[in-house]
């Protein structure tokens, strides 16, 4: 033991021993010259160091480091301070606490072989070693000093400076882990600073990852991550995004970007060895894009797509003022599996709007263009305040025959706004249309057409021209060129190359020479009919055959009747051909009364021209070509048709048809009526692929409308075009409309244009509707749905997502005019945003919707409301109504609500409030009416709604014009009997019951004074309050109205209103109690008297009591009808009643005559009135013919002469108290005259 405890003694003390020596200065300076020779074995420079300092064990520091090569320094570090863990060496572990690198100086510099100092500076070293940890890294103040070759490259800075940065790096055999925490530094001549730069790097023998990268330069924040795995086969991903980006810090890189101001821009890139795909975003506040591209490599093919987007794009922002003010929205598709035009499959769709193009003001472009298995097609539209173009062009077999279509528009089109010259003002619409093959002149196929409407140039007057025209290898077929100017009407056709004529028609019809007359210094010039032709053969050896039929001409002093003439022509290889030519014709006044056919034929064709020339109604034109076959071909060169007003014309030989089993082909089938344009071309299959384009230009809408017996008021001109492809049970269809300067009743818009498209079960659409230059209303969404070509019905789907959204800046109002009728003059503004996501089964909205300014006008209740403001919020969770108010002439609405809804879409809760200033709801012959309301709240959720409030009835009056005298009470002459009534007629329509039912509200209705109800033989004002209380579909009344006072007709005597009240106890159609006490006043012989009834009871089976000049003295009814009919009680009078009786009975009869007969003739009023002892009397028919003219006619016929007897009067209302009354007839010269009526009531 002895022995143990000396070992362990002699072991501490050598121990201490070598710890002790490790402290010396000469261990130090061993250990520096073993760092520096070990260093020539792992570097290909020379190392040296200055002093060690620290214990040696657990910190120490190095000074004056520095590395030398090629008699150079590289690197200098004036210090570098260790902190380490001697106790993880027995884990085979080293780990660096604590490593600070002060002000390092690196110095790179390239060699004319363009390789760097530093390569291979450190020699590779295979050998494993133990792990190494440093988790504290810090470098501070390091300054990198760069000389490349070529000086003057922007990324070569010569200085980096102020680099300052922490750093972790773990390295064990498997993976190296490096962190870098806040490393920040400066250049040299460089205007930004890295303020931080963090990133996590892991890299193993088969992936480097790089994740949470954090740049900040400026003010730009970068993030992004990187992963690269297997480098044998590469796979790997990078994901960058900036936000913001400062564009001019950028420019500080990349000093010719023009553009400035923050962008969002996002990257994402994912690969391998064999494919990439590559996602980049951006948003500026000039516009945002987006582009996706993929690759792959397979074999011999490389498939790519590319899709690109550009949405809203000021390129005047993009560009910082150079490019053109604008804005664009541009699609870019690409597609293909080898990088060759014949692969490529795209899409290109541009949209600008309020852009300028140079000094040109843009107002609209659009440019949509597609690319598909070796073809192109592409549309375009330009709208500028100097003219309109749009055109479309279709390129086929681009890599073969190349056979190309082009078609082109133009409307007020100034030529003079673009070439500055002033005496090029112009206004020219036309159209034109080229097709054909092969793009080399000297092997050139093409066809066209060119039509010309309306037009001015020169300040020639250029009514209409119109042109086909063919060329193959050099040949020219001019099919018909037409030119119609004031000066006359003029056409050329033909064949032709530059040796020979083969064929040339030619005809001329002069109309007004007034042009020619002045160019000739003619005193007269007059002609009208035809003048045509033909030309043909070689230029040295032309053969020309042609006739003329002219009447009334007149040239000076020369005039002509009628002429006349013929054409014919012969040519190689047979055929035969047939003219014919009517004559009497007259142009001046447009009436020509002749025809002219011709047709040529061999055993392939038959070509055909038929021409009907003018007469007061119709004339045409027809030319074409007929080619026999199985599959059969009608060619149309020519056609023309005039009706009425309107002139359709078509023709071109590029323009046929083909006639297949189940299938029709349509190449360029257009008709044309003056602007109006119908085009046709492509396939029509029932069983096979769609490949089909319609479209319709220029089409007005007014003569659509009235031929097809719409009663609104629309205008406008409308053009749209829809393309067809797929097939007849998955049709793909892709269209866009326009229609400019239109009206729908009292709404009128400049333009109105959208597009749409419909694809994978799928309808797309967008629109822009513009009213004025400051007003539109644009929208788009989608809505998903089937439709065949097949004739199967449409299907929506209610679980699949939609969007609808319009937005609206400011809108006239009046477009509600288009969709009703019970309201009119209706005028304000409209601005809102609104969007609808979700489904068909659960819809959620979103935005908001302003109307300011609004009035309208109610002509059924004769009532005019203005300054109408509302504001409505649209949310997925919540409907509100903050804001409503309208005004009329002396009241005034206001309502406010929140409707809030579930995740279900249904209803969760309903608040809000209604109230009402002396607002008129009516006033009309029927009704007048006026309310003040208390502040009306409701409120409910999904089990009902609720609501409570006064309303106060300022001033009403009721007109019960259906009811008749002697009709409101019933007497049975023999004893009362209570009426008995039909059960009301069941109106529970289901839907509408339901909702009743959920509904439950308590409301104070208030009647004060001047509340009338009146109609024939009645009039009585009503005071009192209601309590109206609501339970789901039944309503409740509790309360009393007073009958203040009033009178009332019962067999043609009039009763009094002494009192009365009518008493609601709940249900208003069985729980209503009467008291009321009425009287009469009459004279039996010099006596007077005063009858009086007493109705009380329930309403609807009343008790009445007669008494006479007092209440309490009692008569039986049949003495009591009999003082209202004759004045004397029923027996014991004395009295001859036959002749009184018979007056009675008479206007009993009349008032019912006249009810039955104004229900049945539709009329107003019809009176009877008889004469004495039943002589003929008279009687008067009259209707109101608006709310304010009422007409009337009597006739008395008592009279001998009938014209005496009849008059005619007019009744005017100009206010309810004023009207003026014309009256025309009557016995005396006195009836005739015009009265002014002033009327008061009370």
């Amino acid at each position: 033991m002895k022995i143990l405890l000396w070992l362990l003694g002699v072991l501490l003390l050598l121990v201490v021993a070598a710890a002790a020596f490790t402290q010396t200065q000469r261990f130090r300076d061993w250990l520096r010259d073993q760092i520096v020779e070990l260093s020539r074995q792992k570097l290909n420079g020379r190392l040296t160091l200055g002093r060690l300092e620290g214990n040696l064990i657990s910190h120490f520091e190095i000074f004056d480091v520095v590395i030398e090569r090629e008699r150079e320094t590289v690197l200098r570090v004036p210090r570098i301070e260790f902190g380490f863990s001697a106790a993880e060496l027995w884990d085979r572990r080293v780990l660096i606490n604590q490593l600070i690198i002060e002000r390092p100086a690196i110095f790179l510099r390239q060699r004319p072989d363009s390789s760097w100092n530093v390569q291979n500076l450190i020699v590779t070293d295979t050998t494993a070693i133990w792990p190494v940890v440093l988790p504290v890294i810090r470098i501070r103040e390091a300054a990198l000093t760069v000389a490349p070759l070529d000086t003057a490259n922007f990324f070569f800075r010569r200085r980096v400076q102020k680099l300052n940065a922490g750093l972790l790096v773990e390295y064990r055999t498997a993976q190296t882990v490096v962190e870098v925490r806040n490393l920040a530094f400066e250049l040299s001549d460089f205007p930004l600073a890295v303020h931080n730069l963090q990133a996590h790097l892991v890299q193993t023998a088969e992936s480097v990852r790089i994740d949470d990268l954090r740049l900040a330069v400026g003010a730009s924040q970068l993030a992004g991550n990187l992963f690269v795995r297997d480098f044998a086969r590469p796979l790997y991903r990078v994901q960058l995004s900036a936000a913001p980006l400062q564009l001019e810090e950028v420019r500080a890189f990349v000093p010719a970007l023009p553009a400035s101001g923050p962008v969002d821009l996002r990257l994402s890139v994912v690969g391998s060895r064999d494919s990439v795909l590559a996602d980049f975003d951006f948003k500026h506040e000039s516009g945002e894009g987006r582009l996706v591209a993929y690759a792959r490599r397979d074999s011999a093919r490389v498939p790519f797509d590319l899709s690109a987007d550009l949405r809203h794009a000021d390129l005047a922002g993009l560009l910082a003022g150079r490019g053109p003010r604008s804005d664009l929205n541009l699609s870019l598709r690409l597609h293909g599996d080898r990088l060759s035009l014949d692969s490529l499959n795209a899409s290109l769709a541009l949209q600008a709007d309020s852009s300028r193009l140079g000094d040109h003001l843009i107002s609209s472009l659009s440019l949509e263009g597609t690319a598909r298995n070796g073809q192109a097609e592409a549309n375009l539209f330009i709208q500028t305040p100097v003219g309109e173009v749009s055109g479309q062009g279709r390129l086929e077999d681009w890599a073969g025959a190349q056979r190309f279509a082009v078609n082109l528009a133009a409307q007020r089109l100034n030529l003079a706004a673009f070439t500055f010259d002033t005496t090029l003002v112009s206004n020219l619409n036309f159209t034109a249309s080229l097709q054909g093959a092969r793009l080399h002149l000297d092997s050139l196929s093409a066809s066209g057409t060119l039509t010309l409407s309306p037009s001015q140039m020169l300040g020639i007057d250029l009514a209409a021209a119109t042109a086909q025209f063919q060329s193959r290898a050099g040949e020219m077929v001019l099919d018909t060129l037409r030119l119609q100017t004031e000066a006359g009407h003029f056409e050329v056709e033909g064949r032709f190359n530059r040796r020979r004529i083969h064929l040339l028609h030619f005809v001329a019809k002069p109309g007004g020479l007034e042009l020619v007359r002045r160019f000739l210094a003619v005193d007269t010039l007059r002609a009208h009919g035809v003048i045509g032709g033909t030309v043909q053969g070689r230029f040295d050896s032309l053969l020309v055959h042609g006739g003329f039929r002219l009447s009334q001409v007149q040239f000076n002093t020369i005039a002509a009747k009628s002429l006349a003439g013929e054409f014919n022509f012969e040519q190689a290889g047979g055929g035969g051909a047939v003219q014919a030519t009517g004559r009497a014709l007259r142009l001046a006044t447009t009436a020509l009364d002749s025809a002219k056919l011709s047709a040529t034929f061999d055993a392939r064709a038959a070509d055909f021209a038929a021409e009907v020339w003018y007469d007061p109604a119709s004339s045409g034109v027809l030319s074409g070509r007929y080619v026999f076959g199985d599959t059969a071909r009608l060619v149309v060169r020519q056609a023309q048709i005039d009706f009425h007003d309107r002139t359709w014309e078509a023709g071109g030989d590029s323009m046929w048809i083909e006639l297949a089993p189940e299938t029709f082909f349509f190449h360029n089938l257009a008709l044309r009526s003056g602007p109006e344009h119908f085009v046709l071309a492509g396939r029509l299959s029932l069983v096979g692929a769609e490949s089909l384009r319609v479209s319709l230009s220029n089409l007005d809408l007014s003569r659509y409308a009235r031929l097809f017996g719409s009663n609104d008021e629309v205008h406008g001109m409308l053009d749209i075009e829809t393309l067809v492809r797929g097939t007849a049970q998955a049709p793909r269809l892709d269209g866009h409309f326009l229609i400019n300067n239109g009206r729908i009743s009292e709404f009128t818009y400049q333009s109105w244009a959208g597009t749409f498209d419909y694809q994978d079960e799928k309808l797309e659409w967008t629109f822009g509707l513009q009213q004025r230059s400051a007003d539109s209303l644009t929208g788009e969404g989608f809505v998903p749905l089937r439709l065949a070509l097949d004739g199967s019905p449409v299907q929506f789907y209610r679980d699949r997502p939609l969007r609808l959204q319009a937005d609206a800046q400011k809108l006239d109002l009046s477009f509600l005019q288009a969709f009703t009728r019970t309201v009119q003059n209706v005028r304000g503004t409209l601005a809102c945003d609104v969007e609808i996501l979700g489904s068909f089964a659960q819809m959620r909205p979103g935005g908001t919707i302003r109307v300011f300014d609004g009035a309208f006008r109610l002509p059924q209740n004769r009532t005019a409301y203005h300054d109408l403001r509302l504001t409505m919020s649209l949310q997925p969770e919540e409907v509100a109504l903050p804001f409503f108010e309208v005004m009329s002439d002396k009241g005034k609405l206001n309502a406010s609500g929140t409707l809030r809804l579930n995740e279900h879409g249904g209803v969760a809760s309903l608040a809000g409030f209604v109230l009402a200033q002396d607002f008129p709801l009516a006033n009309t012959r029927d009704l007048e009416l006026r309310i003040d309301s208390d502040t009306t709240r409701f409120q409910g959720d999904a089990n009902g709604l609720r609501y409570a409030g006064a309303v106060t009835i300022d001033r009403a009056i009721y007109y019960l014009r259906g009811i008749q005298s002697g009709r409101v009470l019933q007497i049975d002459a023999a004893e009362l009997q209570p009426q008995q009534q039909a059960p009301p007629a069941n109106t529970d329509d289901g839907a509408w019951a339901r909702l009743l039912d959920k509904i439950r509200g308590e409301l104070k209705i208030r009647m004060p004074r001047n509340t009338w109800v009146r109609g024939p033989g009645i009039n009585l004002e009503l005071n009192g309050e209601l309590d109206l209380v609501q339970e789901g579909g039944d309503y409740l009344l509790y309360g009393a109205i007073d009958i203040v006072r009033g009178t009332y007709e019962l067999y043609g005597k009039k009763f009094t209103v002494r009192n009365g009240k009518l008493i609601f106890q709940g249900d208003y159609t069985t729980a209503v109690q009467i008291d009321l006490l009425a009287s009469y006043v009459f004279r039996q012989g010099k006596e007077k008297h005063e009858m009086f009834v007493k109705i009380t009871g329930a309403l609807a089976n009343p008790q009445i009591a007669f008494s006479l000049d007092n209440d309490d003295k009692a008569i039986e009814q049949k003495d009591a009808i009999s003082y209202i009919l004759f004045n004397v009680p029923a027996q014991g009078s004395g009295i001859d009643l036959t002749s009184t009786a018979s007056g009675v009975v008479s206007g009993l009869v009349s008032q019912q005559l006249s009810k039955s007969l104004g229900e049945s003739l539709k009329l107003d009023v019809i009176e009877f009135g008889s004469g004495e002892e039943l002589t003929p009397g008279s009687v008067l028919v009259g209707k109101y013919l608006t709310n304010e003219l009422f007409v009337s006619v009597s006739q008395d016929f008592s009279s001998f002469n009938s014209a005496e007897a009849l008059r005619v009067t007019l009744e005017l209302e100009v206010l309810r108290q004023f009207f003026l009354q014309a009256t025309r007839g009557g016995k005396d010269e006195k009836d005739t005259g015009f009265d002014v009526i002033w009327k008061k009531e009370w």
